[in-house]
């Protein structure tokens, strides 16, 4: 009942400390994809402002554009009546010097005609479609002043959603940088275990764990090479049955040993090894995991004979039946018997003693199968053996 009560309290602590990690997980995983999500949005609106600002940047050339044309039209109606107030004020200079040094000539009417009032008024009009032409859009300044202030409104929304990204994309590879330091620091180790436990069980076996490709290992993944004693190497795909699962089981201690697990449940591992493999297979979760419990479904004697707690299934009737029992336990309990029956015979005389002293044996020994029927599907120490035809 203490060893009951205990083993509750260590399966209900290891479930809370599950649950927590759970938690603690799925909290991670919620974290990481708000952050995409973010990140996703801001690339998005990045994109958007970029054309918005390619857009305001097309559109202030444009203006710039219009404002130097209208500046050199400005500048040339300026210069052409500086220049014409210039010649107006040359020639009147010089008509009055040289009034003052040339008498005045005698003309006579012909040379007088020679401009008329049709030719005057032709060319006035001439120069007012000119002026006309060359009308000036002044509008082109108050857009041009809108479309900067535009600018700049975008372009602060720019720099901060930049600074933005900036932040978000330092997080993610942070992220990223811690994964890819903590998964190597695991796979090496699991790496360099998984050699020693693999030339272990196989005795002269060997076994690498490596990166398909050595720039991003979550990208294409890792790969396990196998070399069983006396052959080559090869991928764990080419390997025979019993090798798969000599190299799988490795793996999966070396990843216990890195990182272990309360429970395991294995489905006949044992179902493609022969009986030396069985052997060692079933010594190694013995005497190698400690500090977890195995439930092996197996049909190999080898195998669940080394089980501290064995639960048998068999058909009555054609139905169901389990029956379970402590192997240790049940031994010691019947070669107590067997000695405190052996005294008895000795001290009777009866001939047909022996065949009676067996026949209390086996009730006694189904007796003990039966007692500790309540015991195996509570208590569990180190591992525990099913078994499809019973024991």
């Amino acid at each position: 009942e203490e060893l009951a009560k205990n083993a509750d309290e260590k399966k209900t602590q290891i479930e809370n400390e599950l649950d927590t990690n759970k938690i603690n997980m799925a909290e991670l995983k919620e974290t990481i994809r708000v952050t995409e999500a973010e990140l996703a949005d801001i690339d998005k609106e990045i994109v958007h402002l970029k054309h918005d600002y390619e857009a305001a940047q097309k559109e202030l050339v444009q203006c710039r554009h219009e404002i130097s044309v209208i500046d050199v039209e400005i500048n040339g109606l300026r210069l052409c009546h500086v220049t014409e107030d210039d010649e107006d004020i040359s020639d009147d200079s010089a008509s009055t010097n040289f009034l003052k040094e040339v008498p005045i000539q005698k003309y006579d009417r012909p040379d007088l005609d020679v401009y008329t009032m049709k030719d005057l008024v032709s060319a006035t009009l001439e120069r007012e479609n000119e002026l006309k032409q060359t009308h000036c859009n002044l509008t082109a300044i108050g857009e041009h002043r809108r479309a900067v202030r535009n600018l700049n409104v975008r372009q602060k929304d720019l720099v901060e959603l930049e600074t933005r990204r900036d932040h978000i994309r330092a997080k993610r590879d942070s992220f990223n940088e811690q994964r890819q330091t903590e998964f190597r620091a695991g796979f090496d180790q699991i790496s360099r275990t998984l050699k020693h436990i693999y030339r272990t069980i196989t005795d002269g076996g060997d076994a690498e764990l490596e990166f398909c490709s050595s720039n991003d290992p979550f990208v294409d993944g890792v790969e396990l090479s196998i070399r069983p004693p006396k052959k080559s190497w090869k991928r764990i795909c080419n390997l025979s049955g019993g090798e798969k699962t000599l190299s799988s089981l490795a793996f999966v201690f070396a990843l216990h040993t890195f990182r272990p697990t309360p429970i395991y449940v294995m489905d006949e591992i044992d179902a493609a090894l022969d009986f030396k493999n069985v052997s060692i297979v079933g010594r190694f979760i013995k005497e190698r995991t400690k500090n977890a419990q195995f439930i092996v479904i197996s049909l190999r004697e080898n195998m669940f004979t080394l089980a501290d707690y064995l639960i048998g299934i068999y058909k009555v009737n054609n139905c169901s039946q389990t029956a379970s029992l402590r192997p240790a336990l049940f031994a010691k309990k019947l070669e107590e018997r067997k000695k405190s029956h052996l005294m008895c015979s000795q001290e009777q005389t009866n001939p047909g003693h022996s065949q009676n002293e067996q026949d209390i044996t086996m009730t006694e020994q189904s007796d003990l199968a039966n007692n500790h029927d309540t015991h195996s599907t509570s208590i569990h120490q180190n591992q525990t053996t099913m078994s499809d035809n019973g024991f």
